[in-house]
C-alpha cells in the first residue's frame, strides 16, 4: 500500500536517533533501494534524544528506550512495525500515546485527507 499524504503543518514527526539507525540498517539490510526514499525524508524528521520511563507493558528491554523517547516528545503516535513486541499493544493508548502499525497509520492519515 501506497499512501501520499499532506501533513498539516502542525504536524511534526519525531524520532531517537537510535530508532533511525535501526531504520537505515533494517532497509539497508532488507530492502536497499528504499535507503533513498528514507534519505530523503530526513529533513522532514525531528530527531529527540529525550527518555522517559515508561510504564511496564511487557516489552523487552530494548524496546522500553522507543516507547519512552515516544513518551518524553509527547507524541500523539508511536509507529512501528515490531508486530512480536508491539503488536499486543497496537491501538492501545498508553499515557495519552497511541500505539500503531503503519498500516494503521497510513489509515489514518488516508481518512484525514479532503473527499474528492
Amino acid at each position: 500500500m501506497t499512501v501520499t499524504v499532506q501533513l498539516s503543518r502542525r504536524t511534526t514527526v519525531v524520532t531517537h536517533p537510535a530508532v533511525w539507525q535501526e531504520a537505515e540498517r533494517n532497509l539497508a539490510a532488507k530492502r536497499p533501494g528504499w535507503l533513498s526514499g528514507l534519505e530523503a525524508i530526513k529533513a522532514l524528521v525531528e530527531l529527540s534524544t529525550g527518555v522517559a520511563p515508561g510504564p511496564d507493558v511487557g516489552l523487552p528491554p530494548k524496546d522500553r528506550p522507543m516507547l519512552g523517547a515516544a513518551i518524553a516528545a509527547r507524541a500523539d503516535r508511536l509507529v512501528t512495525g515490531d508486530l512480536a513486541h508491539f503488536g499486543s499493544l497496537y491501538g492501545r493508548a498508553i499515557l495519552g500515546l497511541t500505539i500503531v502499525s503503519p498500516r494503521m497509520m497510513a489509515e489514518e492519515l488516508r481518512s484525514m485527507e479532503p473527499k474528492a
